[in-house]
């Protein structure tokens, strides 16, 4: 079945008639359904029309009034209503009914069990009534609830609370008014029966903050480590980047069904429980990081986003690439740089460089949408938090301070474009960043070729050239300014220095004077652009950065690298046994350099995946050939080096207990990577030890580390460990969706009957976005060995519930549904077999949402 997209261009954008001045807003939760009164007064803009179209669906509009009386001119359209002949100042008062518990949707006012919660970004607020939605739209909002006093004691919104009052027979309201305009998706409304923590944070200014975590019954002690990364977020945005928290109360409450990881509506963030709830019994330590990033993300929002907002979704990147930076730098300054910089960018690449080399590939400010909901991805965040670091990069740290601070200041309370950020950064540096805009506009992943030389006065020379490949719907490139930091060591490894080189065109040549001749090239250290770095550098040379490079990416890079160097070489001798030994002595040494640093050896355990290496050799080998040579490869380096992993694993074991806090969870990182490289060999002792550790673990970091091992391997002990954990753990939703994401990793074709059970299950069959998420983007994501499966029964698999899910969660099946997309770089037969599924998807009645994504494959 063929429908028309409606596409929203960049270009066609138009700034409203009529501005908001205030709104007041009645929620009447009642059992029969909720019903809201909106009081919305409006002003014309000089020279516009005298007409307005709001936007709205899904609810019964009770009654409408415009200045007290029936509009004179008023139509439906397919998005909502349209006004007509409206005089200059107006009040409109409209008042509808819906039933939030059968929001499935999870979008609008919606029931999450026990708890009403909302979700307004980005259009959600249209499923409560009509109005003006849009972020360009902002205002002061005043919000009053009424709901049964028992069921519902905590009744909660945006800003500062006004009053509260006892209604009798059962009933109470509360109002809230929020003093700063913001645009309706920051608007915000809980009313549930809670418990929560509290606690108090003083600004730079001298005020006193109240902090409110609400949860659940029964999980507030859950909350303290969030309580904490709060506390340090407010702390660190003060000191980094001047940014006071602006009013007296902060809140964020925990919700079970959340379609994101949260959201910062202003002073009452809304978070997926998944990302806020944490013990160290139940949470991992990646997860506690995961938490405080998140939560940091959320705050720094009060001004990258709330104080200062987007004036269009093209714009989406100006709040959410920013404040991944900013979140980045907090973690950053929190732990080891280094480290951070390695993870970043190994997500970056994973996330975001697939996008930009397959069908979904688009540029950090798009030109056109169906739905901006599919544009919550990598490269807006990621990828735009890439751009603002490499402005950082380019003008230097107190040159961009100076810039944050005029576009907070002199965008304080408005919604701006990408050009009004540079703008600040342009002037306050007096550089011209019209080259560097480029990045926001083009897509895909540049390509960059290094080439080393002498001059004729033998100084060293270096040519770059770049190279962005087509991406849809642009074929041709323009080069992109981009900084490039670039080091140098001798023969022994020791540094020799660096030097920061902005590249700006298609080729250019650089001269460093003074640079022996057998210098080793340290080239985009920091990993300073977003780009694929192309360069020759032999065996030694990068053993020499292996073990020696200052720079911990670059250390870590050399080491990929390496890796993938020698499985290009594999693929075409196919002698595994000499490559294995080469690549476990190398390996082996890096360990044993960087033994300092353990968290930072672990990741050298990180090796190139699968599709990574089908990406880099799959036009020459076949999918199933990359496979079976990865595995392989793997098995025999582990064979190898079994003895001196397990040496480590102890070693690690026996200085863990005595070690401070941070130093634990090093030694727990080096701990668990060494037992799960050794898992290769598929030796009985090391399956053994996976089993011991799943059923003796004193921490949730060990307990699923193991259990990831014996999933992934599918030894003997991976149903028994299955069980064991679920049995102990079956109470804890948030958990148990770990457990099936880690159950969906086998690379056994049993799993195939597995997911056919899941699927028919309760856990399969849920509307619950975390559990979706647990099973379905779990197997795309990490099981790409079955997902592009010979038989297409992943494809398959995958297909049949994208579409049962975008009848209750079209955001959620469009979400799974871009996994997809490494589709486009497999062989012809599983291309063929994958639209198969595509083509009984796009036959079927579906969301714009879901035909956006799939058509493009």
């Amino acid at each position: 079945m063929s429908q028309e997209l409606a596409v929203t261009q960049l270009k066609d954008y138009r700034a409203p008639n009529y501005r908001v001045d205030n709104v007041h807003l009645y929620f009447n939760l009642l059992e029969s359904g909720t019903e809201v009164t909106t009081t919305t007064r409006y002003t014309q803009h000089p020279g516009t029309p005298g007409e307005l179209e709001l936007l709205g669906h899904d609810f019964e509009m009770l009654e409408i009034q415009l200045n007290g009386e029936a509009p004179r001119e008023l139509s439906h359209t397919k998005k909502g209503i349209r006004l007509g002949q409206l005089p200059a100042t107006f009040e409109l008062v409209i008042k509808t009914r819906f039933k939030p518990e059968e929001n499935k949707t999870f979008m609008g006012l919606y029931k999450s069990e026990t708890l009403y919660c909302t979700q307004m970004e980005a259009h959600g607020f249209q499923r409560i009534t009509y109005y003006l939605d849009r972020p360009d739209v902002l205002t002061k909002f005043t919000t009053v609830i009424e709901a049964d006093k028992a069921k519902f004691p905590d009744l909660l919104s945006n800003g500062n609370l006004v009053s509260e009052e006892d209604l009798g027979s059962g009933r109470h309201r509360v109002t809230w008014h929020d003093p700063f305009d913001k645009p309706v998706y920051l608007f915000a409304l809980v009313a549930g029966n809670l418990d929560h923590i509290k606690d108090t944070f003083t600004t730079m200014s001298g005020r006193e903050v109240e902090l409110r975590i609400y949860t659940e019954k029964g999980q507030v002690e859950r909350c303290r480590f969030a309580m904490e990364a709060l506390k340090r977020s407010f702390k660190w945005d003060e000191e980094r980047f001047g940014r006071e928290y602006d009013l007296d109360l902060f809140m964020i409450v925990a919700v079970r069904d959340f379609n994101f990881g949260a959201m910062e509506n202003k002073g009452l963030n809304i978070f997926n429980s998944s990302v806020l709830l944490a013990t160290p019994e139940m949470t991992t330590d990646a997860k506690f990081d995961t938490i405080e990033a998140i939560v940091g993300h959320e705050y720094f929002h009060n001004w990258s986003g709330n104080r200062v907002t987007c004036r269009d979704w093209f714009q989406l990147c100006l709040k959410e690439g920013f404040t991944v930076y900013r979140e980045q730098e907090f973690m950053a300054d929190s732990g080891s740089r280094g480290l951070k910089r390695v993870q970043d960018v190994a997500a970056l690449r994973e996330r975001q460089f697939t996008e930009d080399a397959g069908p979904l590939a688009h540029p950090v400010r798009p030109e056109s949408f169906v739905t901006v909901d599919n544009f919550y991805t990598g490269t807006i965040y990621e990828k735009g938090g890439e751009l603002i670091r490499m402005q950082n990069q380019l003008l230097g740290w107190d040159t961009f301070r100076k810039g944050c601070d005029l576009y907070f200041s002199r965008f304080d309370g408005q919604a701006v474009t990408m050009e009004d950020f540079l703008s600040c950064m342009s002037e306050v540096s007096g550089r011209d960043l019209s080259q560097f805009s480029r990045w926001y506009s083009q897509a895909g992943t540049p390509e960059l070729t290094l080439t080393r030389g002498r001059s004729s006065a033998g100084d060293l020379t270096v040519t770059i050239e770049q190279r962005t490949p087509p991406t849809p719907g642009q074929p041709t490139k323009l080069a992109l300014h981009m900084p490039f930091k670039i080091g140098f060591l001798n023969a022994g490894g020791k540094p020799l220095g660096e030097k920061l080189i902005e590249v700006t065109k298609e080729k250019e040549t650089f001269t460093f004077a003074g640079v022996p001749a057998d210098a080793v090239i340290s080239p985009l250290r920091e990993f300073t652009a977003p780009v694929n770095l192309k360069w020759l550098a032999s065996d030694l040379e990068l053993e020499t950065l292996i073990m020696n490079d200052s720079d911990a990416f670059n250390a870590w890079e050399a080491w990929q690298k390496y890796f993938t160097s020698e499985f290009g070489n594999l693929i075409k001798t196919q002698q595994i046994e000499a490559s294995a030994q080469k690549l476990a002595r190398v390996l082996l040494g890096a360990l044993r350099g960087h033994q300092k640093d353990p968290a930072f050896a672990a990741e050298f355990l990180s090796l190139p995946s699968l599709i990574d290496l089908h990406k880099q050799f799959g036009a020459s080998f076949s999918f199933d050939g990359i496979v079976m040579t990865r595995t392989e490869l793997l098995r025999q380096m582990s064979t190898k080096l079994v003895k001196e992993m397990l040496e480590i694993c102890l070693e690690a074991s026996k200085l863990e207990p005595g070690a401070e806090a941070g130093e634990q969870r090093a030694y727990r990182a080096l701990k668990n990577a060494t037992l799960g490289f050794a898992a290769y060999s598929q030796k009985d002792e090391v399956l053994n030890l996976a089993l011991s550790q799943v059923k003796s673990a004193k921490n949730m970091t060990d307990e699923i580390s193991a259990l990831q091992i014996l999933n992934r391997h599918c030894g003997t002990h991976r149903d028994l460990a299955n069980d064991l954990f679920y049995k102990k753990w079956q109470k804890e939703p948030l958990v148990v969706d770990s457990w099936l994401a880690t159950k969906v990793t086998s690379t056994s074709e049993k799993l195939f009957e597995e997911l056919e059970t899941l699927y028919a299950s309760e856990f399969g069959q849920t509307t619950n976005p975390n559990r979706n998420r647990a099973i379905y983007a779990a197997f795309a994501i990490y099981n790409p060995t079955l997902l592009h499966h010979r038989s297409g029964r992943g494809y398959a698999f995958l297909a049949r519930r994208v579409l049962e899910m975008d009848k209750f969660n079209p955001q959620l099946a469009a979400r799974v549904a871009g996994f997809f997309s490494d589709v486009q770089s497999m062989d012809a037969a599983r291309k063929e077999l994958a639209a198969k599924e595509f083509q009984k998807i796009l036959a079927q009645k579906i969301s714009d949402n879901l035909r956006e994504i799939v058509e493009k494959f």
